[in-house]
């Protein structure tokens, strides 16, 4: 049997990821001057367009359901390393909401903006961890392992522009895959010791 209370913050999470999706795309068809991969996504937030509301709602909305997300499955879940992934995530809600309230033209901006990209790749470090170790699911592990390594690389080798939208969108194909079996109240892919 799963852990009670993962079904409503996994509906959550999924508003959180649909709402900054559909802010982002709405936000750079607003602005046509926004380019993938040469524009920081920060870039939407000072858009002299009406695609800075956008961009700014997506990310203080997706941060509140971020932090909202982490703290419920925290408090639902046992193990302390698996919480301890959870309660990072909500930490990172926290900055995302600074990085929708601070633009890019304010000094906070990039505090926020570094925090809020630390804290996630922390997240997924901690999962790797937890999936490698408490669970020897090495197949989780090595998945989310092989994104981190891709992350870096991308750093390394490309501009931030690029590296900056692709890891958000790895991110959250990341969280919505090991959140499933969480909101279908089942594991279908993996078996995964959840505390139950």
């Amino acid at each position: 049997m799963f852990p009670s209370g993962t079904k409503i913050p996994s509906v959550i999470l999924f508003i959180g990821i649909a709402l900054f999706a559909l802010c982002w795309i709405g936000a750079v068809l607003l602005d046509p001057s926004w380019t993938f991969g040469v524009d920081t996504m920060s870039e939407l937030g000072i858009s002299g367009t009406n695609a800075r509301y956008l961009f700014l709602i997506g990310c203080l909305g997706t941060g509140v359901c971020a932090f909202a997300y982490g703290a419920l499955m925290a408090y639902s879940l046992k193990p302390v390393l698996l919480r301890s992934v959870f309660i990072i995530l909500s930490v990172a809600g926290i900055f995302l909401m600074g990085v929708g309230s601070f633009t890019m033209d304010t000094d906070l901006h990039i505090v926020f903006t570094a925090a809020f990209f630390i804290s996630i790749a922390l997240c997924m470090i901690d999962y790797t961890l937890y999936v490698a170790s408490a669970e020897e699911n090495y197949v989780l592990a090595i998945y989310t392992a092989a994104l981190i390594v891709g992350n870096v690389i991308l750093l390394l080798l490309t501009p931030l522009a690029f590296v900056e939208p692709v890891a958000v969108i790895l991110f959250m194909v990341w969280v919505l895959s090991i959140n499933h079996s969480f909101f279908l109240n089942e594991d279908r892919l993996f078996v995964i010791n959840y505390g139950r």
